[in-house]
């Protein structure tokens, strides 16, 4: 408790470093040796990246994590279309890294369920296949539950990963002059109405999460579609189109930075930084719309950079978003534009497949959907 906040810094930097290195590390057989030095362009050498990197926040790590599960789920599902059993240290470390990073971000549950459905669906094309992946989800389950049924024993009501959910929601949709029978008390995030959903079920009897139910249904009872539509473009104008949002919070808790110089520097670190997120975040936004059928391996990887930014994008329409989550899926976008540039160069006649066919008529269909919510909440 009492560690300076240099050795702090230094301490969650050497984790990051490390899950960082493991990345690239197992990316570089997949996509070629200097491919993966792109990595080391974006988003190694963004500011903001590096940033975050000093920080004492799970974002990162946790998106780390997801991109080390992501290069297993390849290997582990590139052995399923093979019709190879995968190994079983594959899938171990796997789920190691899908429930890590589930400790460190509750939302990433979402993530680790959809790595495992993509995994079964792709397992189900061979009945015989299903024993491996089934018996990883089973992991995931059994290291999930200490938690689960800890805070589920704590607050004597079923708990899976979080209890604010509904004061989330109304945090991030509904009318604020509601929420705690008028406005909240000012205060940090949703802390206030945590406070005050206590403090009300103690009065009335009932149990705290029914409180913060009817306090969500307060909230949101005059939430029209096109109202929720217009929050959700709000929330993701933080989320991918202000990078800088998180360093402009930091610098102005940074008592040992100059006041004068605080401006100069926000511009320097997002000018930098500006110059890989834009090219590699339109990069995963142009695969999101592309199918990519060059071959079995690229149209795996597609399909899971597909599958994982659908999960983490999901953010923005169940809460709140800032600047802080980008830094969780800037890898993907150096691996997408990866993906892309080799379906480019990619021989014309195609090979022999073993990925079937439908599984191309999903990533069409995804990007048709991904395109239509895109135009519906640039347009509510």
């Amino acid at each position: 408790p009492e560690a300076p906040n240099w050795a702090l810094a230094l301490y969650v930097a050497c984790i990051n470093a490390a899950l960082f290195a493991a990345f690239v590390w197992q990316i570089s057989p997949l996509v070629g040796a200097r491919a993966a030095l792109i990595f080391g362009f974006f988003p190694l050498l963004a500011p903001l990246w590096m940033v975050s990197a000093f920080s004492v926040l799970p974002d990162l790590p946790a998106g780390l994590l997801l991109a080390n599960a992501m290069v297993l789920a390849w290997r582990i599902g590139t052995a399923l279309i093979a019709g190879q059993a995968p190994r079983w240290t594959w899938i171990a470390g796997f789920e190691v890294c899908c429930i890590a990073a589930l400790y460190l971000r509750g939302p990433m549950l979402l993530t680790g369920l959809g790595l495992h459905c993509i995994l079964l669906a792709l397992a189900g094309l061979r009945f015989r296949l299903l024993s491996r992946p089934m018996a990883g989800l089973a992991l995931f389950a059994a290291a999930l539950a200490p938690w689960s049924l800890a805070a589920s024993d704590h607050f004597g009501a079923g708990v899976l990963t979080t209890t604010n959910f509904p004061l989330v929601i109304a945090d991030g949709f509904g009318d604020p002059d509601r929420l705690c029978e008028g406005p909240c008390e000012p205060g940090i995030d949703i802390l206030p109405a945590w406070e005050y959903a206590q403090a009300r079920a103690a009065e009335t009897g009932v149990h705290p999460f029914t409180q913060e139910r009817a306090m969500m249904a307060a909230s949101l009872e005059e939430l029209t579609v096109r109202g929720y539509l217009s929050q959700v473009r709000e929330h993701f104008g933080r989320f991918v189109f202000d990078p800088a949002g998180w360093l402009r919070f930091k610098l102005e808790l940074s008592f040992a930075v100059p006041p004068n110089w605080r401006g100069p520097l926000a511009f320097l670190a997002l000018s930098v930084t500006l110059i890989g997120y834009i090219p590699f975040i339109a990069a995963l936004m142009v695969l999101q719309i592309v199918p990519v059928r060059a071959s079995d391996s690229l149209s795996l990887q597609s399909i899971l950079i597909k599958g994982m930014t659908f999960c983490l994008f999901l953010q923005p329409f169940l809460h709140k978003s800032s600047a802080r989550y980008w830094v969780a899926f800037a890898a993907l976008g150096t691996w997408s534009a990866i993906v892309l540039w080799q379906a480019i160069r990619a021989p014309k006649t195609s090979p022999a497949r073993a990925m079937p066919a439908w599984l191309d008529a999903v990533q069409i269909a995804y990007g048709a959907v991904f395109a239509a919510l895109a135009v519906a909440i640039a347009l509510a």
